[in-house]
């Protein structure tokens, strides 16, 4: 565009110095059509420039990291005109370490429709990316000037971890002395009455203790009740998202979430159900978020995506003061290799750059 309003400066000046060397009717009418038509053009692309939005899409909002997925640039023209110059700058920043790439694409906009434009994208780490549209601007028809044109909300990918087998080693504790369930099972019933799993009708051998009497009187049959069988959480994942002055800030996070959630997936497999935890430092307490399927573990990324990081170790000195109790299995993932745990048992593991 700079070259082009350059040229434009120097036609304009030499029409002006031919209007003052040629003082005829065709010098003046060259001179006023290198101003007037230049105008009247400004002024429609402005005027269909209003209404002209671009916005943001994407085909998946999950999507597995080293995997591809396509980002589609909406541009919106409702006008008449056409716009065969445009310019949009997408701006894609990391939720953790706060790094932006900027992205630039010129396109070409077909009037009275909704032009879509389509960019791959192929994330390296896991983590939750903010997408948003950081210029739009709109050429008039001769490329010399540019006008704002409208931009919608950004959009945000959420990229998930490898699932990278782990080796666990951890024996559930008996169900039969369990305090605070963390669940009960959907499957098998049990002896908790603080929770009925099923009614049944009455089978021979069944406890009176268990009849359920209204029931019984209002169908004139006899029922019982089937209480549930409480499920217990046995390990506990703590993960240290703190980052040191290093520029590998992504690269350890991403280990880190990598690591906690292939140790989750593993414990499911086992049917071991376990907690998650971290340090919320805006909150400034421990995040702790129990784990019983496949269902927990998004909903707990999305929680984590959405944290900041911190500079100094402060998930585990916060958990050693903390009296969680019941004797869980901890698994504790940082960055520090001078690690000291306090808490048994537990196994600690170092992630790094490597």
């Amino acid at each position: 565009m700079a070259i082009r309003r350059i040229m434009y400066i120097i036609f304009l000046l030499a029409t002006i110095w031919i209007f003052i060397v040629y003082v005829d009717y065709s010098a003046l009418q060259l001179f006023v059509s290198m101003i007037i038509i230049p105008a009247i053009l400004d002024i429609m692309a402005f005027i269909a420039s209003r209404n002209v939005i671009a916005g943001l899409e994407l085909k998946d909002i999950y999507v597995v990291k080293k995997k591809s997925v396509q980002l589609i640039v909406k541009v919106a023209n409702p006008s008449i005109l056409p716009f065969i110059g445009a310019m949009v700058e997408i701006e894609m920043k990391d939720g953790f370490g706060g790094n932006t790439v900027n992205k630039k694409l010129k396109l070409n906009i077909s009037d009275r429709e909704i032009n879509k434009f389509y960019l791959d994208m192929t994330p390296e780490y896991c983590g939750r990316i903010d997408i948003s549209i950081k210029k739009f601007k709109l050429y008039d028809f001769t490329g010399i000037w540019s006008f704002k044109g409208k931009i919608d909300k950004m959009v945000q990918l959420y990229v998930l971890p490898l699932n990278n087998e782990e080796q666990i080693n951890v024996i559930p504790r008996n169900n039969e002395y369990i305090e605070e369930p963390v669940k009960f099972s959907d499957n098998e019933p049990g002896d908790d009455c603080s929770q009925v799993f099923d009614i049944r009708e009455f089978r021979e051998g069944d406890r009176l203790q268990r009849i359920h009497w209204q029931l019984s009187a209002k169908k004139d049959e006899t029922y019982v009740k089937e209480f549930s069988m409480p499920i217990d959480a046995s390990a506990e994942i703590l993960l240290e998202l703190a980052f040191s002055s290093n520029n590998e800030v992504l690269r350890n996070v991403d280990a880190i979430i990598e690591k906690a959630y292939g140790l989750s997936v593993a414990f499911l497999e086992q049917e071991i159900y376990h907690y998650i935890s971290w340090y919320d430092c805006k909150r400034g307490e421990i995040v702790r978020r129990d784990v019983t399927s496949a269902d927990d573990i998004w909903n707990i990324l999305y929680e984590i995506y959405h944290t900041s990081l911190y500079e100094d170790v402060a998930a585990l000195q916060l958990y050693d003061g903390i009296s969680y109790g019941n004797g869980v299995y901890l698994f504790y993932i940082t960055t520090d290799e001078n690690t000291v745990v306090k808490y048994e048992p537990h196994k600690i593991y170092v992630v790094g750059e490597i």
